[in-house]
């Protein structure tokens, strides 16, 4: 899980994240902007699967497995190592969390080149998803 909060920078050295980024809510849809996302792994590494994913959470995103609701999301695909997105912009539907306090948190998602994991940790959370499939259960 890669955050993209407005704080420190991405959470790994091998893909990385521009601190140039943002999002816009209007109505309903949200524009998710990030300048780059890139793969820093050798040539021949491919990084998996990825989703763009706006998040509520219910406390501030410090770096671990968290709990909350899906706002938006889509899936970009894989990038070859040494290679890297750049001028990145998604225009989503949004889904407004219910009333009360929440946290945003702009999340890159990967599920190792499996597309069906990555949609399904945006519809029941990355955590449940991680831990189901740890446990070893089929997809």
């Amino acid at each position: 899980m890669y955050a993209m909060n407005p704080g420190p920078g991405p959470a790994t050295a091998d893909m990385s994240i521009s601190r140039d980024c943002g999002y816009a809510i209007d109505g309903d849809h949200v524009v998710i902007n990030i300048a780059e996302i890139a793969n820093n792994r050798p040539a021949d590494d491919v990084s998996g699967t990825l989703s763009v994913e706006l998040w509520a959470l219910a406390s501030p995103y410090v770096g671990a497995d968290f709990s909350g609701v899906a706002l938006a999301g889509t899936t970009i695909g894989e990038v070859l190592g040494q290679h890297f997105l750049s001028d990145c912009r998604y225009d989503l539907v949004f889904t407004p969390p219910h009333a009360g306090t929440w946290y945003l948190a702009r999340m890159i998602d990967k599920f190792h080149g499996n597309e069906a994991h990555a949609l399904a940790a945006y519809v029941r959370g990355p955590a449940k998803i991680r831990a189901w499939l740890d446990e070893g259960h089929p997809f």
